[in-house]
């Protein structure tokens, strides 16, 4: 999971982070019931924090804890994060990357090549806030960055809403292009889909790894 502050991993634990950590939860908790081994990771600050390697189906409780408990960051850096990751694990078959993919396009394949050498399979799930794109912007907005608590005043009507939500488009399509380009699967995540829902779907769709 990206733990950085701008994936709302930091102080802030915005709904992204807290969807991110439902998703593992499910994803993991069938890998246990299935007796498969799952671990989880948190990366941000260039680093990767591990909890332990879990096989059994009993272990679905101190998974969701660790999820919990796991460190949290402050900054983006997810190629240095995903190779830090490696240096943790090296026997995977399956590597799943949950992020909101706030990063630029060169950095997120970059860190996606790193997962894709990790793992015998890997996957990128995209998560969006889609309760971010029914906005409409009238008046003074304040924009501030999670990571470096920078703000700005800007004056915003219709137009700059239409543009906004557009740019999330934009972003997906883009992140949807970057995994293609480093050969791992991809799964736009709305969070208004349950993580169970999302997982099935993937799974038919042939997004993500048989489960």
């Amino acid at each position: 999971m990206d733990g950085s502050s701008s994936g709302g991993g930091g102080a802030s634990r915005s709904s992204n982070f807290r969807y991110a950590q439902s998703l593992a939860a499910t994803l993991g908790a069938i890998a246990l019931l299935r007796a498969d081994a799952a671990e989880a990771f948190v990366l941000a600050d260039g680093e990767a924090w591990a909890g332990g390697r879990l096989s059994t189906p009993r272990n679905v409780v101190p998974l969701i804890e660790e999820l919990s408990d796991l460190p949290r960051g402050a900054r983006t850096d997810l190629p240095a994060s995903v190779r830090a990751y490696r240096r943790h694990n090296t026997d995977a078959e399956v590597a799943v990357l949950i992020t909101d993919g706030l990063v630029e396009r060169d950095s997120l394949i970059e860190a996606l090549g790193e997962l894709r050498r990790s793992a015998d399979s890997a996957t990128l799930v995209h998560v969006i806030d889609d309760g971010e794109l029914d906005v409409d912007f009238r008046g003074p907005v304040e924009l501030r960055d999670r990571e470096t608590g920078e703000r700005m005043l800007v004056e915003a009507s219709s137009a700059l809403s239409r543009r906004y939500v557009a740019s999330f488009e934009r972003m997906a399509e883009d992140a949807s292009a970057a995994a293609r380009d480093a050969e791992v699967g991809y799964v736009r995540a709305l969070t208004s889909v349950r993580p169970l829902d999302l997982l099935i779907e993937a799974a038919n769709s042939a997004e993500l790894v048989a489960l």
